[in-house]
């Protein structure tokens, strides 16, 4: 703890070079230091308390002890404490600043005392006695800065006077310039600084560290999460001090592998019983921000956490991977293609080094995409005739009449429209699609020449026309129109196949081979005097969910490309872990009267499945999907066998086999409390799912 007082010594002082060099070093951070000298300069402060929070290594200490310089030099008594050094209770807190400013009581206070407390979270459990009892005895002209990781407690903006007398910030990472500041302050070259904040994010504290290892003489050819160990430690001990248990960094990871994370998805992957009091948990953790779809944690944050399972746990790192990949393909199909859960999934790309060119990450969030509207109409046109000419707007004009619905408008938060995509969805090509557009017609003989005729239940799909607004195609429209596209793919098993046309096919060869969409140039088309390149997929030949289960094995890095790919297309086999496996077992219990949902579970390529003979009956939905449900079945069918276990097997069978309409109308018909009915119902399910996983290994 320090202080200083009024007049102040013109001795030479350590405390004076330790001050000096800390000022050399401090960059950025004006809004905040200007929101302090006004309220030191007004004649009444607009505030009384300055609360600031933020991450570990965010650079709330060093704001402090420039806090302290900007006071010092307007002549005001300043007291600095640092709660590390304070014990917990009321008594200690009164020594410390007793001691620091050398007075007894209360009312011996300097009336233009600054009074700043750095790691307030080490002493939270004094928060309600500062708020009620030592504050409001203080001076009324005092200004305190708390300083401290948490987000301060909801009572002081709900009490009523301390709403109005307290000012609370988030410290977030230095921007850009100000890192490249920093950097350029610590002799870094200006030809490094774009790799070093890539992958520091501008975080204060990484910045330093990354800055001292450059200083060794270190070369940065290969800096990463994985180099630079001794980093990647530091930061993660600021990142994750206190995590309470196991559950809570498992929701920890699970945070920063996906882009948001929300009580529904904690619930699914966690539990309903615990995901609450996780997500709040979370939610007040400092490095943690939520917007409008969730929680998400800081960038660097994000990258430390996330890397450090994947090093630390390769089999927990891709279990989580799987299971959150299995929850959004499941939402999808369910609830169709919706802007958050395909960016959702989309986002589970972002390490892959080849795509990463191809994609815009921050247009996921920042960016919606929404049905087209009548008012959108002469913005689409106008940027197609910008980008492509008269003769695009004609075929547009077309399919505005014909697939209105396929037209997505891209939107910014600010409803500023900035770019557009049609896919169209075409049972059959007609002859009228043929004739006004070229792409169809050659889409049309591509398909009769492949010989396999398409079914009207088996759709064609096609990426037809996609742009931005200033830009044509670019990155950042293309991780929109990916979001669009994918969505529409995963939450339709049924296509038959996919078309995807481009202005320039050799730039986006390398992102749509990653995909495993083919370039032969047979379906490219000429409109407007330009030849546009044509990608194509066969869903027939490559299902939804066996392209799902490649992208999978590329994102985890399990093996070469074409290791995924021949391993893939030569053994449908899908190897789960038993938490694995009995979650998918539940999720085909809850799904065994939908056939179209049960063609996307993970059983469908275990052992258990692919090694069963096919002889179930005829039914709705594929063999493979005939029998799980055999097998299901059989497993529920062998709760009868004992008289103690048969009312399990009761429980299933009004849940799932011949499903009531509701839990309760469930333990009505079978004359039960709701309790016992629930009981019976989860040992039922663990039965079954013991009796499934034991074939599976056997």
């Amino acid at each position: 703890m320090t202080a200083s007082d009024t007049p102040k010594s013109t001795a030479p002082r350590l405390a004076d070079r330790l001050a000096a060099a800390r000022h050399g070093r401090f960059v950025g951070r004006e809004a905040e230091l200007e929101l302090f000298r006004s309220a030191l300069l007004a004649e009444e402060s607009p505030f009384v308390v300055l609360y600031i929070y933020g991450p570990g290594g965010v650079g709330k200490t060093s704001l402090l002890h420039e806090y302290l310089r900007v006071a010092n030099s307007a002549g005001r008594t300043t007291i600095l404490l640092d709660s590390r050094n304070i014990g917990s209770s009321p008594g200690s807190f009164q020594q410390a600043w007793q001691q620091a400013l050398s007075v007894e009581a209360l009312t011996a206070v300097p009336p233009d005392l600054i009074l700043l407390i750095d790691t307030y979270e080490l002493i939270a459990g004094l928060d309600d006695w500062l708020r009620h009892e030592f504050l409001p005895q203080l001076p009324p002209d005092v200004l305190i800065v708390l300083a401290g990781r948490n987000v301060p407690v909801s009572a002081w903006s709900s009490d009523p006077g301390w709403r109005d007398l307290t000012h609370i910030i988030p410290l977030r990472n230095l921007h850009p310039e100000e890192s490249q500041t920093y950097l350029m302050g610590r002799g870094i070259p200006a030809q490094q600084h774009s790799e070093v904040l890539a992958f520091t994010h501008g975080h204060p504290l990484a910045l330093s560290l990354v800055a001292d290892v450059l200083q060794q003489g270190d070369e940065l050819t290969a800096l990463s999460l994985q180099t630079e160990p001794d980093v990647v430690r530091l930061l993660l001990e600021r990142f994750t001090r206190n995590v309470p248990d196991g559950q809570h960094r498992r929701a920890l990871e699970i945070c920063a592998h996906v882009r948001v994370t929300s009580e529904s998805l904690l619930a699914a992957l966690l539990g309903e019983d615990v995901a609450y009091s996780l997500f709040n948990w979370l939610r007040g953790l400092s490095f943690i921000q939520q917007g409008p779809q969730g929680l998400f944690p800081h960038d660097l944050a994000r990258d430390m956490l996330d890397a450090d399972l994947r090093w630390r746990n390769p089999q927990a790192y891709q279990a989580l991977h799987r299971q959150v990949r299995f929850y959004y393909g499941r939402q999808l199909r369910q609830r169709g293609p919706q802007s958050s859960l395909s960016a959702d999934l989309l986002y589970q790309n972002r390490y892959i080094a080849a795509i990463v060119p191809f994609f815009g990450w921050e247009a996921l969030s920042q960016v919606s995409m929404e049905p087209m509207t009548t008012a959108d109409i002469p913005f689409i046109l106008e940027t197609l005739h910008q980008h492509e000419g008269p003769a695009s707007v004609e075929i547009a004009r077309y399919w505005l009449q014909q697939q209105p619905e396929g037209f997505t408008v891209f939107r910014t938060a600010q409803d500023r429209r900035m770019g557009f995509v049609l896919i169209l969805t075409l049972p059959v090509i007609s002859e009228a699609d043929a004739q006004v557009d070229p792409a169809l017609a050659v889409a049309q003989s591509f398909l009769l020449g492949r010989g396999s005729p398409v079914r009207p239940d088996e759709p064609v799909n096609y990426v037809r026309f996609w742009m931005g607004r200033e830009m044509y195609q670019v990155a950042e429209t293309h991780s929109l129109v990916a979001m669009r596209a994918g969505g529409v793919w995963v939450s339709n098993p049924q296509m038959s196949w996919s078309f995807a046309a481009t202005a320039e096919a050799q730039r986006w060869q390398e992102m749509f081979s990653y995909h495993n969409f083919d370039y032969t140039g047979e379906a490219d088309f000429v409109v407007g005097g330009h030849r546009y390149g044509v990608f194509t997929h066969d869903w027939r030949e490559e299902s939804v969910a066996a392209w799902g289960y490649r992208l999978e094995a590329l994102q985890l890095g399990l093996q070469p490309r074409k290791a995924a790919e021949s391993a893939l297309s030569s053994s449908p086999l899908v190897t789960l872990s038993q938490p694995e496996f009995v979650e998918a077992v539940r999720q085909a219990l809850r799904d065994y009267t939908r056939p179209d949902l049960l063609a996307a579970n993970l059983l469908i390529r275990s052992r258990l499945v692919v090694e069963t003979p096919d002889d179930a009956p005829s039914g709705d939905g594929p063999p493979s999907v005939l029998v799980l449900q055999k097998l299901i079945q059989e497993a529920a069918n062998s709760l009868t066998a004992s008289p103690k276990d048969e009312k399990f097997y009761h429980a299933v069978y009004r849940t799932y086999l011949e499903p009531a309409p509701s839990q309760e109308v469930a333990a009505e018909l079978l004359d039960l409390p709701l309790g016992t009915y629930r009981y019976r119902l989860a040992r039922g399910v663990e039965r079954i799912a013991d009796w499934l996983w034991q074939r599976e290994v056997q």
